[in-house]
């Protein structure tokens, strides 16, 4: 069974948050938030928002797209100043929730 687009951002999420070495707690503290937040987005049971994402990001020092599936994102080719820029992967890359 493939993976639902809120299984797979919460699985980005655990492993940016063990990188970091961070319990729930820990980045519940951060982002000003309880522990049971983080813990129903890091499990899956509640999907993250834009929003949530961003909040995320920040929290873990990360950019948003960070926290998408690799396999949903690739880099587009490098802009004229020498940035590369991220793009969604063909026009529907999600899977259905």
């Amino acid at each position: 069974m493939a993976r639902t687009y809120r299984e797979a951002v919460a699985e980005e999420f655990r492993v940016a948050m063990a990188r970091r070495g961070l319990s729930q707690s820990a980045l519940a503290r951060l982002m000003r938030t309880n522990q049971a937040w983080v813990s129903v987005r890091a499990r899956g049971e509640v999907p993250i928002n834009v929003d949530d994402l961003e909040r995320l990001a920040e929290a873990l020092e990360l950019d948003p797209v960070d926290l998408l599936p690799k396999e949903w994102v690739k880099p587009s080719p490098p802009a004229p100043d020498g940035d590369a820029v991220w793009a969604p992967r063909g026009s529907n890359s999600q899977p259905a929730d």
